[in-house]
């Protein structure tokens, strides 16, 4: 099966967007998490120092979990981010490599008199 470069950009587009946002909800995931098992203050014997605001909760975190927190938040929104500008370029590419049989030009929201 031979791969067109457009088919090639369409799904790296299609898996980075996929797995950003499989990322944030992980991320979002683990944030519940800590919300409902980590102190509301801080605990010098773990630790448990650095504050983090969890939908308005204020929660105690170690500086390894903060950091771990901090890098899949990180990963996930450059991820998506990537991801949504490749789906753009791929929304150019193929408007202009195959047009509308019709005559619609749909990068404008107008037709072609």
């Amino acid at each position: 099966m031979k791969s067109t470069p457009l088919a090639m950009l369409r799904a790296v587009a299609l898996c980075l967007t996929c797995s950003a946002l499989a990322g944030l909800l992980i991320s979002a995931a683990i944030s519940i998490h800590y919300r409902k098992i980590l102190p509301t203050f801080p605990v010098l014997a773990e630790f448990r120092m650095t504050p983090r605001n969890i939908t308005g909760v204020i929660v105690f975190l170690t500086e390894g979990e903060e950091r771990q927190l901090n890098h899949v938040e990180v990963v996930s929104a450059a991820t998506l981010l990537a991801g949504l500008a490749l789906s753009v370029l791929y929304m150019e590419r193929r408007s202009t490599l195959c047009p509308d049989p019709v005559g619609n030009d749909h990068r404008y929201g107008a037709l072609q008199s």
